[in-house]
């Protein structure tokens, strides 16, 4: 008899290991991920303005601004995708263009979330 059960996909926002990153604190989190949810899309258009303008140091500079972000705020999906995108070595521009894109995306699926948790008393 087989034991092994497939792992449940990691969530693209991890709300319990924010709150505990926040010390349990709601308000805190609450004000973090309304900054987040100004600020990332500022991080992900500059990452894909910089791919655009073929500035490789630059678009890396904002691929690992973004996996520091989400790794902070417990957005697994972007963090993984950005970690992708910043260990590029060589100019590879198609490749961190569809890497911004899925990050794009992943942004796109975690704003739901985060709205619902903000609009949580």
């Amino acid at each position: 008899m087989n034991d092994i059960k497939p792992t449940a996909p990691e969530p693209c926002f991890d709300r319990a290991t924010l709150l505990e990153r926040c010390n349990g604190d709601e308000e805190i989190a609450k004000k973090l991920l309304h900054l987040s949810a100004t600020t990332f899309p500022v991080y992900i258009e500059n990452l894909c303005q910089f791919i655009n303008q073929k500035d490789f140091e630059m678009a890396k500079l904002w691929a690992h601004t973004l996996k520091g972000a989400a790794l902070n705020m417990s957005f697994h999906k972007i963090a993984q995708l950005a970690i992708e995108c910043n260990a590029i070595d060589e100019p590879d521009f198609e490749k961190m263009r569809l890497l911004a894109d899925k990050i794009r995306v992943a942004f796109a699926e975690i704003r739901p979330e985060i709205h619902q948790f903000l609009d949580t008393d």
